[in-house]
């Protein structure tokens, strides 16, 4: 089919210049244009153009030797430890101090 060919070759075409754009986005792009073609058929012609989108790699992330976290002994110990007591989210936060065992 002339049809098929012609828009195979322009699905090619927009795949290569959007190349993290898949069928359904390419179908979009082309309807945008005026062509009238629906999301099946965008399929099969980029499937038989041997297009796909490339996956991408995940972040390289520093491989540093963990440590354990803090172990609490009193509640609210993780917030205390966390926020020094000049930085103050609540105004009561300055008065949080552990009890005393009497």
């Amino acid at each position: 089919m002339h049809h098929d060919q012609a828009t195979s070759q322009r699905i090619v075409v927009l795949a290569h210049e959007r190349r993290r754009f898949g069928y359904r986005r390419i179908g979009d792009l082309l309807r945008a244009a005026g062509t009238k073609i629906n999301d099946k058929r965008v399929y099969r012609l980029y499937k038989l153009a041997d297009l796909s989108v490339r996956k991408r790699r995940g972040k390289q992330r520093l491989k540093l030797e963990r440590v354990p976290l803090h172990e609490c002994q009193t509640i609210n110990e993780v917030f205390l430890l966390a926020c020094p007591r000049s930085v103050s989210i609540w105004p009561s936060a300055s008065l949080a101090q552990p009890k005393q065992q009497p």
